[in-house]
């Protein structure tokens, strides 16, 4: 056998044992993707004979209960590095959509303006009974819809204080409840009010609902350094940002609340501390790279707001300091978050 025969046999062989390394290495990742995906869906209650793997490609086909589980089902896949596409197939067993109560209560001189919809007509009048308690007969303007299917709602008994603070306080304001946020909008006439409605809202509504405060104030405001900073201080108190499992994008959602802190940040200059949590799931030292880049998403978005940089200070605790229970997905949503802080002593 010649030399070059040999030399060539030896190419073959060498390509030959580098295609099967290859082919190993690829069902490798395959399968550890495939492990990863399916531990996190079964991490959520999220079905997992929907899931197949083609190399790094993903396939989630089948049928699912509802439109907000296959939603899930593809966050879920969306959120796991290392995986090049996802062909969603899937199907809804029942194909219509998850519609919640909206209601707008609208203040206009002296008149409340109800819009929206309703499961059913007892519910309508319940709630046009409560809005003629608190403004009286030819006060109130029904336009409220029944829509059958929507899900009751449970919090049309707690309605009293709120439409009595928008009465007395609030003569041209809105309660905008659209799914799970409520938007408050509208003057005031004392700094203390835009707590006052957002607590009362709350505390009527329920803590499930995200609340946008957008209330101004129109009366006189204290103006010295001490009130200034502690009216500052509560806003931030109430400018949270809460992040879905395993990622760090900051939702438009919180953009107006954010807005608000440029705002001060821009008129103020106070310097703040940027601090990124994350829950119990998963490793120690993940955790803390993935709260530090929810704090990074949050001081880039200030910074966009022409916030200046040095203002900003990043912290990143990873899985100290939790305000929920880890051992329930509730308690570990409150965890996935980012809190504003005043940096005292500058």
């Amino acid at each position: 056998m010649s030399k070059k025969t040999i030399i060539l046999i030896g190419i073959l062989a060498f390509l030959i044992l580098c295609l099967i390394c290859l082919f190993c290495r690829a069902k490798k990742i395959e399968q550890d993707l495939y492990q990863k995906t399916l531990n996190a869906l079964s991490q959520r209650n999220l079905p997992t004979d929907v899931l197949s793997f083609s190399g790094r490609d993903a396939l989630i086909n089948g049928k699912v209960a509802s439109e907000e589980i296959k939603l899930q089902i593809a966050a879920v896949l969306d959120s796991i590095n290392g995986i090049r596409v996802v062909k969603n197939d899937l199907t809804v067993a029942d194909s219509t959509p998850l519609r919640l109560p909206d209601l707008k209560f609208s203040m206009k001189g002296g008149v409340l303006t109800l819009e929206g919809m309703l499961p059913d007509q007892a519910s309508v009048d319940s709630l046009m009974l409560l809005a003629e308690a608190a403004f009286g007969k030819g006060k109130v303007i029904n336009n409220v819809t029944v829509v059958p299917g929507v899900p009751p709602v449970t919090w049309l008994k707690a309605l009293p204080g709120v439409l009595n603070f928008m009465k007395l306080n609030l003569p041209d304001g809105k309660i905008d409840i659209h799914q799970q946020e409520i938007t408050l909008e509208g003057s005031v006439q004392q700094p203390d009010q835009k707590d006052i409605l957002e607590t009362l809202v709350r505390t009527s509504f329920g803590t499930s609902y995200l609340i946008n405060n957008l209330l101004t104030v129109s009366g006189s405001v204290p103006t010295d350094a001490a009130t200034v900073k502690a009216e500052f201080e509560s806003l931030l108190s109430g400018s949270i940002v809460y992040f879905e499992w395993d990622k760090a994008d900051l939702q438009s959602v919180y953009h107006p609340k954010l807005n608000q802190v440029a705002e001060g940040l821009n008129k103020n200059q106070f310097r703040i501390e940027v601090q990124g949590y994350a829950d119990a799931t998963g490793a120690d030292g993940y955790n803390l790279k993935l709260s530090e880049r929810r704090a990074l998403s949050v001081q880039n978005y200030l910074i966009q707001q022409a916030v200046k940089p040095n203002l900003l200070q990043i912290k990143a605790l990873g899985e100290a300091q939790p305000v929920g229970d880890n051992a329930t997905e509730a308690g570990r949503q409150k965890n996935r978050r980012v809190e504003l802080k005043i940096k005292e002593g500058l």
